[in-house]
C-alpha cells in the first residue's frame, strides 16, 4: 500500500493549521450535571400578625449541581413597617451583607455542590401598620459571575390583621376508616412548591417503610395514595416528611 506523502510547504501548513485549533479552539462543553444549579425557598412563620408581633423568615439556597458558586446571595424585600429583631444562621460565614428601610441581603459565601444553607430573620411589625396590610414577597438570588440571571423562590404573604390565608402544612384524608386492602389518599397542602415528600408507617408494633413519595405541585399541593393489603387491621398513623421543609405530619387512620 502507497503513503501519503505532502510538500514540505503542505506540512507547515498542517503544523500551524494544528496549533491554532489547540489554541483557539472551542472549550470542551460542560456537562449539564456539572453546572451550578440554585434553588431558593422562603417560609414565614406565622403567616398573620398584629402590630408587635414578631415574625420569622426562613431563606433555605440550596446548590443541586456539582459546581461550587462563589458569593451566593439572596435579597429579601420586607414592608417599611417592619424592623429587624435579630437573625439566625446556620453557617459562620453567613452575614446580611445590605441592609436598607425596604429590602436587605444575606450573603451566603460559597456553596459547593450539593451544599445548602438557612438563615432566619426575626422582624417586628411596627405600632403603624395597618390592618390588613398583605407584604407578599418571594427572595432573589445571585452568585459570582451569573451573566446576570437571577432565581427566585416561592412567593410568601404575611397578613397583618385581617383574615389569615393558612400557609401552615396540613393534610386531610378521604376515609379515616379502611377496610383491609382498601386505598387511603392524603391530600397535602401549603407545603413548599415542587417539594418531595417522604412517607413512613407508625404501625402497632413499630415502624414500617413505605415506598410512598410524591412531589407537590407548583402551589404546594400534593397527594398520596396508600394501599392497606399487606397491612392488619388496627390503628396506624402515615407520617410525611419535607424534603426541603424538613415539616412532618402525622395522619392517623384505621384499618379494619
Amino acid at each position: 500500500m502507497s503513503r501519503m506523502s505532502y510538500a514540505p510547504w503542505m506540512r507547515g501548513v498542517l503544523v500551524c493549521c494544528l496549533l491554532v485549533a489547540a489554541l483557539f479552539g472551542a472549550s470542551p462543553v460542560q456537562a449539564e450535571d456539572d453546572r451550578i444549579e440554585l434553588e431558593l425557598r422562603l417560609w414565614i412563620i406565622p403567616a398573620r400578625a398584629a402590630r408587635g408581633d414578631i415574625v420569622s423568615y426562613e431563606i433555605l439556597v440550596d446548590n443541586n449541581g456539582k459546581e461550587g458558586a462563589d458569593r451566593v446571595r439572596a435579597t429579601l424585600a420586607f414592608s417599611p413597617h417592619m424592623t429587624i429583631v435579630r437573625t439566625e444562621f446556620d453557617h459562620k460565614a453567613t452575614w446580611i451583607s445590605e441592609v436598607g428601610p425596604e429590602k436587605l441581603t444575606v450573603m451566603f459565601g460559597r456553596l459547593n455542590g450539593g451544599q445548602d444553607r438557612r438563615a432566619k430573620i426575626f422582624f417586628q411589625i411596627g405600632p403603624q401598620a395597618p390592618d390588613g396590610l398583605e407584604v407578599r414577597t418571594r427572595v432573589v438570588g445571585r452568585y459570582e459571575n451569573d451573566g446576570g440571571s437571577r432565581v427566585n423562590s416561592n412567593y410568601t404573604t404575611l397578613t397583618i390583621g385581617g383574615q389569615d390565608p393558612n400557609t401552615t402544612p396540613r393534610a386531610t384524608l378521604d376515609l379515616a376508616a379502611v377496610a383491609r386492602g382498601g386505598k387511603v389518599t392524603f391530600n397535602v397542602q401549603n407545603y413548599f412548591p415542587s417539594e418531595k415528600l417522604f412517607t413512613w408507617i407508625n404501625a402497632p408494633n413499630g415502624v414500617l417503610r413505605s415506598n410512598l413519595t410524591t412531589t407537590t405541585d407548583s402551589s404546594g399541593a400534593g397527594s398520596l395514595r396508600l394501599d392497606t393489603t399487606k397491612l392488619q387491621p388496627g390503628s396506624y398513623s402515615l407520617v410525611i416528611h419535607g424534603d426541603s421543609s424538613r415539616i412532618e405530619l402525622v395522619v392517623p387512620f384505621t384499618v379494619q
